[in-house]
């Protein structure tokens, strides 16, 4: 009785799994971001990753969610170690916050830099200021100053 009992609670375990969703991500569709930049002007923040993608919005939900709609697979923006802002859009940084991970790097960026180099200077120099210091009320951001695609980080 008790193997009739197995038997038949496999096939109902199988039968139960089979009929379950298996859809998942296709990992080659994952975008991992190393750096954000985000800006505003003009009341539109503006938001670009070193992925190629870019959003802009009212909020910055608004602008994150056109991000990820912009990016040719699912973008994640917690990967992102780095976080370049330009200093007409620091009043927004905390309401980007809850995208990105704590450890995050912030830079305020004096100039427009190209993406993907910026986040390599980055990687090198890396900036000792992440979100945790800016929720913990310090002030001393770094600033990554760039002029004819050269590339330099000092004092903010």
């Amino acid at each position: 009785m008790k193997k009739w009992l197995l038997f038949f609670g496999a096939i109902l375990a199988v039968g139960i799994f089979a009929r379950m969703d298996h859809t998942g991500t296709d990992v080659s569709k994952l975008e991992p971001v190393k750096l954000v930049y985000m800006d505003s002007q003009n009341g539109m923040i503006t938001l670009a990753a070193d992925t190629q993608a870019q959003g802009s919005g009212n909020t910055v939900a608004g602008a994150v969610e056109d991000l990820k709609d912009s990016a040719k697979g699912k973008i994640i923006l917690e990967t992102a170690e780095h976080l370049l802002v330009t200093p007409g859009a620091w009043e927004a940084v905390s309401r980007l916050m809850p995208y990105l991970r704590p450890d995050c790097s912030v830079t305020l960026a004096k100039g427009t830099p190209e993406l993907e180099a910026a986040a390599g200077f980055l990687d090198i120099h890396k900036p000792d200021f992440t979100l945790n210091d800016l929720r913990a009320g310090d002030l001393r951001v770094p600033m990554l100053y760039t002029q004819e695609g050269r590339m330099r980080l000092g004092n903010g």
